[in-house]
C-alpha cells in the first residue's frame, strides 16, 4: 500500500509554498492573456478575410464590366 501523507504540503517551508502558488498564478495569467490575444487575432483576421473577399469580388466584377 502507498502511504499518502496528508500533511505533505504543510511540511513544505512557507517561502517554497508561496513561490509555488505565485508561479502557478503568474503562469495562469500569462496563459489567459495569450489565449485572449489569439482569440482577438482570429476574430480580427476573419473580419479582414471577409472584407478582402468582398473587395476581390468587387474588383473582379469591375474588370469584367470594363472588358465587356
Amino acid at each position: 500500500m502507498i502511504n499518502l501523507n496528508s500533511h505533505a504540503i504543510i511540511d513544505l517551508p512557507l517561502p517554497v509554498l508561496i513561490t509555488l502558488v505565485v508561479a502557478f498564478a503568474v503562469l495562469s495569467i500569462i496563459s489567459g492573456v495569450w489565449y485572449w490575444r489569439q482569440w482577438l487575432k482570429t476574430r480580427h483576421n476573419s473580419k479582414n478575410d471577409n472584407f478582402t473577399v468582398k473587395q476581390k469580388l468587387t474588383i473582379r466584377a469591375a474588370f469584367q464590366k470594363i472588358s465587356i
